[in-house]
């Protein structure tokens, strides 16, 4: 006999938006603005990532914000956890 194929459960992404896999997919990331000689971060909890793109460079140091973009598979620079390509940011609630 054959027995029926149980799929896998798929809960929704906590926190942050996720869409697609961590490595490839779309996000949006909320922390806050650090700038290190001539890196541009972004401090999400413990995670600090490396902004890239025109739309990082016009970030400023202390400012929280909510990017969107992508995260790049390619290694940081600035001791950071990854790399972010951000297309687009909002100011986010302090």
């Amino acid at each position: 006999p054959t027995l029926p194929r149980k799929e896998p459960a798929v809960t929704p992404p906590a926190g942050d938006d996720r869409r697609g896999d961590l490595v490839h997919g779309v996000r949006t990331l909320t922390g806050t603005v650090e700038r290190t000689g001539g890196c541009v971060l972004l401090r999400v909890g413990a995670a600090r990532w490396e902004l890239t793109g025109a739309a990082a460079r016009t970030l400023v140091a202390g400012r929280r914000v909510r990017v969107g973009g992508a995260p790049l598979p390619t290694p940081p620079q600035c001791g950071a956890t990854g790399v972010f390509v951000v297309s687009r940011w909002t100011p986010a609630a302090s």
